[in-house]
């Protein structure tokens, strides 16, 4: 639903604007109504909302003043639509200047208002498909720099602009995160398997919401390891009150919940900053290498699999030391 601000000093206009319509099947909702330009101002400076219908002509501050401050000090980029009773060039001119979406003669018959409704929705839905491609676009982008960082094949400019961009960069793990192998693999096609590695990426960026830089979509690029990587900040838990390991067990039965499916991670050792994070992406690499001949687990931590003996050899901790 579209939030929609009602401006007018007349009560029998604002009343008749209500009722004109059905504002819910057409997608809107009468958020709140103000009597003049600085009420409105006062509720926008709290509230948003997405269209915004003032009369032009109002006691403290009019339509095309209230327009103008908002623009001006970035207060909303709400649709504005300015209702007036004059045909003034100059009203309009002004109006348009400052991103005005429609300049409508008053009396507004339930036709006109249709019409500018279905504009403003058609207006939203292509600005909300341009802001999701760019997003789309953005966060490939990123990745690509990650990707590079996590590989360790980097230099100062994929390290800057990862820095630059994700804001928790310290205390880092790299997690790969993969649907747990049945016995019958063999017998699942590869496009099963992909659809299900793009359905939890999806819900890696769900869990992750404004974190969702920190997942990278196919990092080990082996044709048959459908994972999803997830460079883990110490930050992302002590935010929620948690510690490593509870936070990563709460993600993982997010993501058994909804996909519906067995869900593993592997856990590489933690490294103090994101520039080191090949290292621990090294660590669940290994982890993976060993994953057939352990007992199953849920979630597999480096420091619980490994160890690392005095002359550098590599043990595994159960049955080898």
């Amino acid at each position: 639903m579209l939030k929609v601000l009602l401006v007018d000093d007349e009560p029998f206009i604002l009343q008749g604007i209500k009722v004109i319509i059905d504002w819910e099947k057409e997608g809107f909702e009468i958020a709140a109504t103000a009597e003049n330009g600085l009420e409105a101002l006062e509720y926008l400076k709290k509230e948003k909302v997405d269209l915004i219908i003032a009369d032009i002509r109002m006691p403290g501050m009019t339509g095309l003043e209230l327009l103008e401050q908002i623009r001006r000090e970035e207060i909303s980029d709400a649709y504005f639509v300015i209702l007036s009773g004059y045909a003034e060039f100059d009203y309009a001119r002004r109006a348009m200047q400052n991103k005005c979406t429609e300049y409508l003669l008053k009396p507004v018959d339930r036709e006109t208002l249709l019409k500018l409704l279905h504009k403003v929705r058609a207006l939203s839905d292509r600005e909300r498909q341009e802001s999701k491609a760019h997003e789309e676009m953005e966060h490939a982008y990123f990745s690509r720099h990650l990707i590079s960082l996590i590989h360790g094949k980097y230099d100062d400019v994929n390290l800057n602009y990862v820095k630059k961009h994700m804001k928790d960069t310290q205390g880092i793990r790299y997690v790969e995160i993969q649907k747990e192998q049945p016995n019958n693999l063999e017998e699942q096609s590869d496009k099963d398997l992909r659809n299900f590695q793009r359905e939890l990426y999806d819900c890696c960026r769900e869990f992750l919401k404004e974190d969702a830089k920190h997942c990278v979509f196919d990092v080990s690029a082996d044709e048959k390891i459908y994972d999803i990587g997830f460079v883990y900040s110490e930050n992302l838990a002590e935010r929620l009150g948690m510690d490593d390991k509870t936070y990563l067990s709460a993600f993982r039965q997010y993501l058994v919940n909804n996909t519906k499916q067995p869900v593993i991670m592997l856990v590489g050792k933690k490294v103090p900053d994101i520039s080191n994070v090949a290292r621990s992406y090294g660590n669940a690499c290994m982890l993976r290498s060993f994953q057939g001949f352990r007992a199953r687990k849920e979630i597999y931590y480096y420091e619980d699999e490994v160890q690392v003996t005095a002359a550098g050899m590599v043990l595994c901790k159960q049955g080898l030391d």
